[in-house]
């Protein structure tokens, strides 16, 4: 299909398919050369997948901000929780994006902005964006209090950040897929292919050596897929 509407598109953005598969289908979008797009009432919706991590998504949204020109970024997906108050399913939307590494960028009212860490940011407000795979108990709650946090994930503050930089209104969705107490398996990272596909070989191949783990990985994708349907009605809601 195409997008024939002078109106500019509000853009979804995902890092991983299975994150933007139920948005996909519930809002009956069609694929679009390398996205997918639609319409929501009047308003047209274009929706791409990065893959994993700051580069891949920065280089995808870069891509995206100059083929669609869009009006507005929701920026969509799972998380990792880091406190205990949060569930699977639950879901975030942050008004500070941390890279714990001293950037932050401040949403307010939808503009995103980059500014200096502030000691006076609530916690329950922030989400941080780290370079690698949090596995267990003890390092979720770690970096929860260093970095006054309450969710982790690994796109999200470059993709405020190059937001803020466009002046591109952005608001962030974010659904708990891991609780606090969730300890994921070692390399589950080689479980998804650099575009955000799944890659079910290496997955399979990971659980045919460690066979115990088998009954918590098809846990984790019930938690994921529940998480990922509750984005979805969310996102559905925003657009609406």
């Amino acid at each position: 299909m195409s997008i024939t509407s002078t109106n500019p598109p509000i853009a979804l953005f995902a890092a991983l398919h299975h994150e933007l598969a139920p948005v996909i289908a519930r809002l009956k979008l069609k694929p679009h050369g390398l996205s997918h797009a639609g319409r929501v009432g009047e308003q047209e919706v274009v929706a791409a997948v990065s893959g994993i991590g700051a580069a891949r998504a920065t280089a995808a949204l870069s891509h995206l901000i100059q083929t669609h020109e869009p009006a507005r970024l929701l920026v969509i997906g799972l998380c990792g929780a880091l406190v205990e108050e949060l569930s699977v399913g639950d879901l975030l939307e942050p008004q500070w994006l941390v890279d714990g590494k001293g950037g932050a960028v401040q949403l307010a009212m939808g503009l995103p902005r980059i500014v200096r860490e502030s000691p006076d940011r609530a916690a329950n407000e922030t989400l941080i964006t780290v370079d690698t795979v949090v596995r267990t108990p003890e390092e979720k709650r770690a970096l929860g209090q260093e970095h006054r946090a309450v969710a982790v994930d690994m796109e999200t503050f470059a993709v405020g950040k190059l937001a803020a930089e466009r002046e591109l209104r952005c608001t962030v969705i974010r659904a708990v897929s891991d609780t606090v107490n969730t300890t994921l398996p070692k390399g589950i990272e080689k479980w998804v292919n650099p575009d955000g596909t799944t890659n079910k070989a290496a997955a399979m191949k990971s659980l045919a050596l460690r066979p115990w783990l088998i009954s918590g990985a098809m846990e984790l994708g019930r938690n994921a897929d529940a998480a990922a349907q509750k984005l979805a009605e969310r996102v559905e809601q925003v657009l609406s």
